[in-house]
């Protein structure tokens, strides 16, 4: 399937107020993305990506802090009220740190609270569905756990990753300090990718 087409640019003023004075002192990744090429771009270059559950503000800006630039909220057990609540918070928290945020499973949350996407498995409705829900603008990922499932994704339009970003729950959520798990993690896949002329993301 064809990518969706690009829309016209929008600017996203409550981005750009709320990142005004840098308040919690994190990496200035630019303007957030607000169309699906722009997040496409920012997704490329996306390294450290974090599946969590509900989570506070301090443990968010902690693992952004450290150097996550992609967030996923997934909680199988929360309410619709609880992850509305919840999808605020990550959504925040990552406009302030220049990141990426995900729902899992959930295309109407996606659009409700302003993802910039929305992760679904193969058991969840199929990528084309799921596209038709949140429109043009935002990122549709699809979990693949064989080769067969890889090929199926590569020859539609889910979003394939790449082995130069590597996704974390519990090497962060488990940890006792947050930002050094992320920090140390990020660390090595900058080292990394140094090692073989990749620059930092």
């Amino acid at each position: 399937m064809d990518k969706p087409p690009p829309s016209p640019k929008l600017q996203s003023d409550r981005y750009h107020e709320s990142r005004s004075g840098n308040p919690i002192g994190l990496r200035d990744f630019g303007p957030m993305p607000t169309d699906y090429e722009e997040r496409r771009d920012r997704l490329a270059r996306a390294r450290l990506y974090l599946v969590c559950d509900r989570r506070p503000a301090d443990f968010l800006r902690a693992a952004l802090t450290g150097g996550v630039d992609l967030v996923q909220l997934r909680d199988k057990t929360a309410t619709d009220d609880e992850l509305r609540a919840a999808a605020e918070t990550f959504r925040s928290c990552c406009d302030e740190a220049g990141a990426l945020f995900l729902v899992n499973d959930r295309p109407d949350l996606a659009v409700a609270c302003g993802a910039d996407g929305v992760h679904v498995g193969q058991d969840d409705e199929p990528v084309e569905a799921v596209r038709a829900q949140v429109g043009p603008e935002l990122l549709v990922g699809l979990s693949t756990h064989s080769p067969e499932q890889l090929d199926r994704a590569l020859g539609g339009e889910a979003i394939a990753a790449g082995a130069r970003r590597v996704v974390v729950v519990r090497a962060i959520t488990d940890a006792a300090d947050p930002q050094a798990a992320a920090r140390a993690l990020r660390g090595a896949l900058d080292a990394a990718w140094e090692e073989v002329g990749v620059g930092p993301a």
